[in-house]
């Protein structure tokens, strides 16, 4: 197989197209309103900076189905989760893996 010139000008392309067609997941602070509807993405907390804080107000709801995904993933050290809304997981409300975590909890926290 001979590689032509052609092929390596349109490798950035299909990568940049790939990289555009991706969904990628990214760790950032998030609050949940009631005048948000429900919200049905999974939230992620990692612990850094801007990304440490998650709050679900009251009329706000979190509802992420599907078996395996949890409605909040929390990883790191020190997340802040508080919730006076409705969180409901297809898997857990919540699964805080990191440390030093604070989670408050005035509503409701469920998960199948």
């Amino acid at each position: 197989m001979t590689l032509t010139t052609s092929y390596f000008k349109r490798s950035p392309l299909v990568i940049a197209i790939s990289l555009a067609l991706t969904a990628p997941t990214f760790a950032l602070d998030f609050t949940i309103t009631a005048s948000d509807g429900t919200v049905d993405s999974m939230q992620t907390l990692d612990g850094n900076p801007n990304s440490n804080t998650g709050v679900i107000e009251a009329g706000g709801v979190l509802n992420v189905p599907g078996g395996a995904t949890d409605a909040i993933s929390a990883t790191g050290t020190g997340n802040t989760i508080t919730n006076s809304g409705a969180i409901t997981g297809g898997n857990d409300g919540i699964d805080s893996g990191g440390t030093n975590a604070t989670i408050t909890n005035s509503g409701t926290i469920n998960g199948d």
